[in-house]
C-alpha cells in the first residue's frame, strides 16, 4: 500500500529511472509511495504509461501511472507531477508533485501567470484555450523564440475543469 508522506528517505534515487526487473529486485519504492526531500520538495513514485522527456508535465492518474500532460489527457481525475529526469514506457521513478521544479512550458510563457495544458504533450502554456493548471506559476519567462525548460512553484496543483474568469 502505497500513498504515505516519507521524510528523509533513505536511498531515494530522485534523478533516475528503473526497470521493472529493478523494481521487482527490491529497487526503489512501492507505486503511490511518498518522499519529501531536504529541500521540501514532495514527490510520488510512479510508473511512466508513455514516455515522457526530462521536464515534462505529467498527469498521475489512479494507479500512479503517467502520461505527459494534454488537455486530452487531462480531461478525467488526476493529480499532477513533474518528471525531473526522462522516462521510458514502463520504466519507474519519482516525480515531483509540490515545490520547485523545472517544467517544459510553451514559446512567451509568463511569470506569475495562470498556466493552461495545451496540444503538446507535457507542455504547458499561459494560453487560455484549456484546463487551468492551479497551483503552479512559472519564476521566469520563457524567451519568444524558443519552447523548453523554465523553473516554477508548485503549490501540489490541481486540473481546473471548467472555464476561468480569463476565458469568460
Amino acid at each position: 500500500q502505497g500513498g504515505y508522506i516519507m521524510s528523509a528517505l533513505v536511498g531515494a534515487n530522485l534523478s533516475s529511472s528503473l526497470t521493472s526487473a529493478e523494481v521487482t529486485n527490491g529497487k526503489g519504492a512501492k507505486k503511490g509511495d511518498r518522499h519529501t526531500d531536504h529541500n521540501g520538495n514532495t514527490w510520488v513514485f510512479v510508473q511512466a504509461s508513455a514516455a515522457h522527456a526530462i521536464y515534462d508535465v505529467l498527469t498521475i492518474k489512479d494507479g500512479y501511472d503517467t502520461t505527459p500532460i494534454t488537455a486530452a489527457t487531462a480531461k478525467t481525475p488526476m493529480e499532477v507531477g513533474f518528471a525531473q529526469f526522462a522516462f521510458a514506457v514502463d520504466e519507474y521513478g519519482w516525480v515531483m508533485t509540490n515545490g520547485r521544479p523545472t517544467i517544459n512550458v510553451l514559446v512567451d510563457a509568463a511569470v506569475n501567470v495562470p498556466l493552461y495544458t495545451s496540444g503538446t504533450a507535457g507542455k504547458l502554456d499561459d494560453s487560455t484555450t484549456s484546463q487551468c493548471i492551479r497551483g503552479l506559476v512559472l519564476t521566469a519567462t520563457m524567451t519568444a523564440t524558443t519552447s523548453g525548460p523554465c523553473s516554477a512553484v508548485a503549490n501540489f496543483p490541481q486540473v481546473e475543469w471548467g472555464a476561468t474568469l480569463s476565458q469568460i
